[in-house]
């Protein structure tokens, strides 16, 4: 009964989740040219460097941006895709 009352004074659980995560999206995003221009090898090495980072300590805050950044010409060149996607 008071569950659309509620969402009037919270507002949308979607648009603040997609808001929450923005700012990473758009660095993701930056990152994207860099990424596309290095070879399969060089990726490989950031996946490396990523991991030893990782086991190093670096908090996984730090790393999340470029991990996903990474990901992306590896899964796109895997399923054969556009990286947009």
């Amino acid at each position: 009964m008071f569950g659309g009352i509620g969402k009037l004074f919270k507002g949308d659980e979607g648009e603040r989740t997609r808001a929450r995560y923005q700012a990473q999206v758009l660095a993701i995003n930056a990152l994207e040219p860099e990424m596309q221009s290095l070879s399969d090898d060089e990726l490989r090495a950031r996946t490396v460097s990523l991991r030893q980072r990782a086991q190093g300590g670096a908090p996984l805050s730090e790393l999340l941006v470029e991990a996903f950044a990474v990901r992306r010409p590896l899964h796109a060149a895997c399923l054969c895709m556009d990286s947009a996607v």
